[in-house]
């Protein structure tokens, strides 16, 4: 299971101490679990999340995490209902993602069929089908979470 992010976790302790969960919300042993907003590193350290968000696989993960949350993410936030924070609406980000992974495989597929077109040695032709297909399965790895007999079956097509 993964961790929970820190702008979920923030969301989280926002809403907590929003006026509509009066002092926290939450009281006794429970009342520091996901932290406050003054001493977030004071919650639990064994938090899990159990549903990710829109888009958990690797590149929609990175374009969230390391893009947009670094630079503030304005064109794709809006208030909550709940505690009128900005909060980063997924949806957009998760269909740029997507769009950027479509775009690499196409292009990938369409890059290696142009260079075999234009390579004479069959010996070279064979080794450069090799290699796109490496360069295709560890994408797939990256990019896109698949597992192992997925990535055999696509090598092998």
């Amino acid at each position: 299971m993964d961790d929970p992010n820190d702008y979920n976790l923030d969301y989280i302790r926002c809403f907590l101490a929003g006026i509509e969960m009066k002092d926290g919300g939450l009281i006794g042993r429970d009342a520091h679990t996901w932290g406050t907003i003054t001493h977030p590193q004071c919650g639990a350290l064994d938090l899990v999340s159990l549903q990710g968000g829109i888009g958990n696989d690797p590149l929609p993960r990175w374009v969230r995490e390391k893009l947009l949350y670094s630079l503030g993410a304005h064109g794709f936030t809006k208030p909550s209902k709940a505690h009128g924070q900005r909060v980063i609406d997924e949806k957009p980000i998760h269909r740029i993602a997507q769009g950027i992974t479509v775009c690499i495989a196409a292009l990938l597929s369409t890059l290696s069929t142009i260079v075999l077109y234009f390579i004479v040695s069959m010996r070279l032709k064979l080794a450069l089908i090799v290699v796109f297909n490496m360069i295709g399965s560890l994408c797939l790895c990256l990019i896109a979470k698949v597992k192992v007999p997925e990535v055999i079956a696509i090598s092998a097509a």
